[in-house]
């Protein structure tokens, strides 16, 4: 990828001919009143296929809290975090509330921790990359004993 303005850029893939013939053909039922450029249409797949996970999150049932005597966190928060947090890490820095947004080696983490009584509901687990898991975790228990771990 290559950022070629402020708002735009440019990513360049290699596909094979049977994936373009698809492309086209699908080009061809989305026209509607104007002809859609490449990156029109993969504009219009990504709104669809966002639209379709918020929904499937509307779907879900209420997420029971599982018993702080286990680590397990359930799959439907898991999978409500990871919609939540589209994908990235939640970091906000307490001083200049700057986001991290990386996507990159993510975890799990709750936001009071287990150790502390920490519960695997959905408003006390957030995603976190993995260094700002541990710089939690530093805060929280200490240098010294995250080197232990």
């Amino acid at each position: 990828m290559k950022q070629v303005s402020s708002h735009d850029v440019q990513l360049k893939i290699t596909i094979n001919e049977k994936l373009l013939e698809k492309i086209n053909k699908l080009k061809a039922f989305k026209n509607k009143a104007k002809v859609l450029s490449n990156g029109e249409l993969l504009e219009l797949l990504v709104d669809e296929a966002l639209n379709k996970e918020e929904k499937k999150l509307e779907k879900l049932s209420p997420v029971r809290e599982t018993s702080t005597k286990s680590r397990y966190i359930p799959a439907k928060v898991k999978k409500s975090v990871w919609i939540r947090a589209k994908g990235q890490c939640e970091w906000r820095d307490p001083e200049t509330h700057r986001s991290c947004s990386s996507k990159h080696l993510l975890q799990y983490d709750h936001i009071v921790p287990y150790a502390h009584g920490g519960k695997n509901s959905l408003n006390q687990i957030q995603l976190l990359c993995s260094t700002h898991n541990l710089y939690r975790g530093i805060l929280t228990f200490g240098l010294y004993k995250m080197r232990r771990t």
